[in-house]
């Protein structure tokens, strides 16, 4: 009898922590506004509430990390040397005939900045503001009333019929350049509606089949479409990253694509091909090209790859 009320109380003990730990809140369509600090795991469903669930440790920050640069600090960069290459690029030929030059091939120089003082009091705040909804985190003595604890990393589920915005926390720019929290990951996955991104960290799309802007300094993006492809534009950006493309061969894509180099293992047609200013450009079509993309790694690779 002892051993079975041990279970049932610790049973009650789990399912409270468990209903601690989550947020739900009823919001089944209009603007969604994310600011991270931290990785984030976002996953679309055809439900009406945001479910949020903070992991790791609850309410304190440590070790956060913050990128900067100057508009001068530049210096030439061999993308060739590194591993995600390698790795990347086996099995995929370069595109085209053109090749970028590299010795015009500026890389900026990214210096980081690790804050590691005492842990601080951080909430996820939750706030309605004009119609919006706005997630963020906030160092605060006193919790407002609607916030939870923040968490490590989170895990959030969002309505499918949500436009969905996500953006690094505590970004400035000045004239000398600008300062932002890096984002470990973001990773979005089976949402069907519109996104826009722009964070200072890695991007990686899973099945997201609404229009898609997504941009980051000094990440990379890594699309992969495995059940559905999109039917709006898809924009990617990244200031030097390497982007990743995982397409069946029988998507139908226009792609127009600044980058460093250009690998791939599709049968794509080229439709227009250029060097300039150390980047190839290039128009690419698969099949018919229903869906366009819009594809800038800057002065870093684009890898088309058929899954």
């Amino acid at each position: 009898m002892k051993v079975f009320i041990n279970c049932i109380l610790i049973l009650v003990i789990y399912c409270y922590q468990v209903t601690a730990q989550e947020k739900s809140i009823d919001f089944p369509s209009g603007n969604l506004e994310i600011v991270l600090s931290t990785s984030t795991k976002i996953e679309g469903y055809d439900g009406n509430k945001i479910v949020i669930e903070p992991k790791g440790e609850k309410g304190l920050r440590r070790g956060i990390t913050s990128l900067s640069f100057s508009n001068d600090s530049l210096f030439n960069y061999t993308l060739s040397n590194s591993a995600y290459h390698k790795k990347n690029a086996r099995g995929l030929k370069p595109i085209g005939s053109q090749r970028a030059s590299q010795n015009q091939n500026p890389y900026i120089l990214l210096k980081e900045k690790r804050n590691d003082k005492s842990p601080e009091k951080v909430y996820l705040t939750i706030r309605n503001i004009n119609g919006s909804l706005i997630l963020k985190e906030e160092k605060l003595d006193k919790p407002p009333a609607n916030s939870i604890l923040a968490g490590t990393t989170y895990t959030i589920k969002i309505p499918n019929k949500l436009k969905l915005k996500v953006k690094s926390a505590n970004t400035e720019k000045n004239n000398q350049g600008w300062s932002s929290i890096w984002v470990p990951r973001l990773t979005i996955s089976k949402f069907k509606g519109e996104v826009e991104i722009d964070i200072d960290g890695r991007i990686e799309l899973s099945d997201v089949t609404g229009s898609v802007l997504a941009n980051s300094l000094k990440g990379n993006i890594k699309v992969e479409f495995d059940k559905v492809m999109p039917v709006k534009l898809y924009s990617l950006i990244t200031n030097d990253g390497f982007i990743t493309i995982d397409i069946p061969k029988t998507a139908s894509v226009d792609m127009k694509i600044k980058a460093f180099e250009i690998y791939s293992n599709l049968d794509f047609k080229i439709s227009e091909e250029k060097a300039l200013r150390g980047t190839k450009q290039m128009k690419l079509i698969l099949n018919q090209g229903d869906t366009k993309f819009n594809i800038d790694a800057g002065y870093g690779n684009v890898y088309l790859k058929r899954n």
